[in-house]
């Protein structure tokens, strides 16, 4: 063959290869550039049985830098109860829902049905530990009323963790962030991003988003990184002596990295872009309760009899520092209006506080999703009914802007049961 032409092909190779093209639209296209980003070839499977006599279960994977993890849960009771307990592990995660950390003393999070991550250099020779959001072992006993006691004690929950390696030692699947910690919210309006810096990146792209999967982009930003030099910058916002000034309104974001790594030389670059981040939620908590809650069912033309059961069922948007609900009811006889006393903070008798663990409206093109909530009262009586629910955010610790919905039922009053 020709050397010219040999020359030429040779030329043409590296010219297709390093021109991929801008992710910068949230969309990166299929190309040779482009490292495989799904999960069909995990390096390894384990699974990890959490048993309910142990808050904590050591996964025996040892991380790496670069490795990504995918836990997986496919019981239905990795969301645990809809009661929270402020005193476990995740205030934003139902009783004894499935929950990991990174190492002893790492920020815990719940896992749900599906979570990932991948390691930075901060995780390296540290343990994935799983466990359930509970200070306490969840077997549960109880006292009859012949008291005797039993013993309630749930089967154990079952995860599968999987590990992809990264590609090589020079290119990472993915960046890793670092901070703002995962659903972590604040009162800054221009906070500061870290990630793990990647060495021989060439650039990042930065972006912030107010849906989940980024369909809207708030913010996209591209950073140079000391022209594929080791230790790049890998920190964006925050203070005023940065360049870039986010004023973030107040709201839920989720934000993410993507980076174009060099795996050639420095005189014969090769660049090649990385999978995006896993995204992090990040809450902007500026003061503003939650709205009331909305009731779907029941409707006032709805009519019960004593003795039915009735299901409540509401909406509520969520809130930058998560939301909690509870609810309340009084009734009196069919002549009277029952109230609830603003001054007693036992009227009613409250339920425990309550966190959304389903969503309505997931498939919808331009609003957020609803967290919705729901409870049944049994065996109503006959009499005048008030329903109250309320609503919280995470940041109301001393529960001082609650804000609530009211429901009036009235059973058996026309008719003249008793």
């Amino acid at each position: 063959m020709d050397r010219r032409f040999s020359f030429f092909l040779l030329f043409s190779f590296f010219f297709v290869f390093a021109c991929s093209n801008n992710p910068s639209d949230g969309n990166v296209d299929a190309s040779p550039t482009e490292i495989d980003c799904s999960e069909n070839s995990p390096a390894v499977v384990k699974k990890i049985e959490i048993p309910p006599d142990r808050t904590w279960v050591n996964s025996g994977i040892t991380l790496k830098k670069g490795y990504e993890i995918v836990i997986e849960v496919e019981d239905e009771r990795t969301f645990g109860k809809e009661e929270v307990s402020f005193s476990n592990p995740v205030v934003f995660a139902g009783k004894n829902a499935i929950i990991f950390k990174i190492g002893e003393k790492g920020v815990p999070q719940p896992v749900g049905r599906k979570f990932s991550f991948v390691a930075g250099s901060e995780h390296e020779n540290k343990d994935v530990l799983l466990g359930w959001n509970s200070i306490e072992p969840v077997i549960a006993k109880r006292v009859t009323e012949t008291g005797d006691v039993i013993i309630e004690k749930p089967e154990s929950i079952t995860a599968v963790i999987k590990v992809f390696l990264p590609l090589s030692d020079k290119l990472p699947r993915r960046p890793v962030l670092y901070a703002p910690v995962d659903n972590f919210w604040t009162d800054e309006t221009n906070p500061r991003f870290y990630w793990d810096p990647i060495d021989n990146a060439i650039r990042y792209i930065f972006q912030i988003s107010d849906y989940p999967d980024f369909r809207r982009v708030v913010q996209n930003i591209e950073i140079s990184a000391s022209g594929g030099q080791a230790n790049p910058v890998s920190i964006i916002g925050g203070g005023a002596s940065q360049e870039v000034q986010f004023n973030l309104r107040e709201g839920i974001y989720w934000w993410r990295v993507i980076a174009q790594v060099n795996v050639g030389r420095a005189l014969n670059p090769i660049p090649v872009w990385t999978c995006w981040s896993h995204p992090f939620r990040l809450g902007v908590e500026l003061g503003t309760p939650p709205q009331p809650p909305n009731f779907v069912s029941p409707t006032t033309a709805d009519v019960f009899k004593p003795g039915d059961s009735v299901t409540f069922e509401f909406v509520v948007n969520d809130d930058p520092s998560f939301v909690f609900w509870r609810w309340r009811h009084v009734y009196s006889d069919c002549d009277q209006q029952p109230s609830i006393n603003p001054n007693d903070p036992n009227s009613g008798n409250p339920t425990p506080w309550h966190i959304g663990r389903v969503k309505l409206g997931e498939g919808n093109i331009k609003d957020l999703p609803k967290i919705i909530g729901s409870f049944t009262y049994k065996n109503i009586e006959t009499g005048n009914h008030l329903f109250r629910v309320e609503v919280r955010d995470g940041q109301d610790i001393q529960e001082i802007a609650i804000r609530s919905r009211d429901f009036r039922l009235s059973v058996g009053c026309e008719s003249g049961e008793k």
